[in-house]
């Protein structure tokens, strides 16, 4: 049953949101048919889809892609939302962590989240630093603004 087979298939889902795809011989149909029919009902894909996502494995090159493609399509969203959407179609294993990394390669956020250098202040005069007396020193402005 694991083994690619030649000849007519029904296909599981739509192409973008199953690219795991297997063709299944009609004589193992009926074994798998628990797989992705729900009460019989050939139809009725769409809730096997949503109830039961597609289980990934977190090093899988079409994983990273994928997280990419839509950490760019949702404007760069982060870990937490990017996970929760992907969820509603795949489980994909480690995926905090899978998500973490692919995210870091990103040069737009790289770029946003760059941590900008702290100027120092100058250092102030010598007679602004010495102990005095309160009011010791006065100034009058007599030009004005």
């Amino acid at each position: 049953m694991n083994r690619f087979r030649f000849g007519t298939f029904d296909v599981i889902s739509d192409i973008k949101k199953a690219f795991l795809q297997i063709s299944i011989d009609d004589k193992d149909r009926d074994s798998l048919r628990f797989l992705w029919f729900e009460n019989g009902d050939p139809d009725d894909l769409t809730i096997y889809r949503h109830k039961y996502p597609i289980l990934l494995p977190s090093d899988f090159i079409v994983v990273q892609k994928m997280i990419m493609h839509n950490h760019k399509t949702l404007s760069h969203c982060g870990i937490q939302t990017l996970m929760s959407i992907l969820r509603e179609e795949f489980w994909i294993l480690k995926s905090r962590r899978t998500i973490r990394k692919a995210i870091k390669t990103c040069t737009v956020c790289k770029r946003f989240d760059a941590k900008h250098p702290e100027v120092q202040a100058a250092p102030l005069p010598e007679d602004r630093l010495r102990d005095s007396a309160t009011f010791d020193t006065t100034g009058i402005d007599l030009e004005g603004p």
